[in-house]
């Protein structure tokens, strides 16, 4: 799988920083729709924190900093394995080169995180983003973010997630939109 971005450029250390726009935790309490059934459900894992940090910061006494945004990492070997047994074998080559290559607007690929920076069992293969489950979680669900924090996406990586996030939620409709003088 080709990705433009190195991975030890892709990623720093997280100790020390405050939760913010770029870490990545684990434990992270996200709400996805049921699969049948009209109502949300909660899972637990891998996210990458959308919200910026001083919007987070419990130290700054001002309305709706409670909840931070986050997107859910969806382990690479596990979105594979899942893909196999709703499709078959090797049903995910094809969108996981069109991920890797930017022709997917919705989706993001991570690569995995190097050893030297983060341990994360999870991220060995890499990881993907998928950008139309952004979910919101409670600040003080993290506690200690020393606990939850696996590291941090570097200004490179970050730059590189910024732009893919403008780009799926910002970029111009298909639809033409009625314009009123």
């Amino acid at each position: 799988m080709r990705t433009y971005t190195d991975p030890d450029r892709f990623y720093g250390p997280a100790h020390g920083l405050p939760i913010g726009a770029g870490m990545i935790v684990r434990d992270c309490v996200v709400s996805m729709p049921h699969r049948t059934e009209t109502r949300f459900e909660t899972g637990v894992g891998l996210g990458l924190v959308l919200t910026h940090e001083c919007d987070a910061d419990q130290q700054n006494e001002r309305f709706f900093n409670d909840l931070v945004l986050v997107c859910p990492i969806i382990p690479l070997d596990d979105f594979c394995a899942s893909a196999e047994e709703e499709s078959g074998a090797g049903a995910w080559g094809g969108i996981l080169n069109d991920i890797a290559e930017n022709i997917v607007f919705r989706a993001m690929y991570l690569p995995p995180i190097p050893r030297h920076i983060a341990f994360s069992e999870e991220m060995e293969g890499g990881g993907i983003i998928y950008l139309n489950h952004i979910s919101s979680t409670r600040v003080a669900w993290f506690g200690d973010i020393s606990q939850h924090t696996v590291c941090s996406l570097s200004a490179v990586g970050l730059r590189a997630f910024q732009f893919k996030l403008e780009n799926h939620l910002l970029r111009e409709k298909a639809a033409t939109l009625w314009f009123r003088h």
